[in-house]
């Protein structure tokens, strides 16, 4: 089977799934205070909306079930 560019984007972000926890609080703290700046000084609340969305997305990518098992 021929390897694509999405899964190999795919493959390498199962590898970095194991990453310290701390790092995730780190980001996603830095994505809602980015965006909180954006909602504040563009006077649109859809911001703060958007920076929550990337943070779900995030989450879903650590904690969802590999694509492709080990095996």
């Amino acid at each position: 089977m021929e390897r694509t560019w999405l899964s190999a984007v795919i493959a390498k972000l199962e590898q970095w799934r194991a990453f310290n926890p701390a790092i995730g609080w780190l980001l996603a703290t830095v994505v809602l205070a980015v965006h909180a700046t954006l909602a504040i000084a563009l006077s649109d609340p859809g911001w703060i909306s958007a920076g929550g969305a990337l943070i779900i997305i995030a989450w879903h990518l650590d904690y969802s079930p590999p694509v492709h098992p080990a095996g």
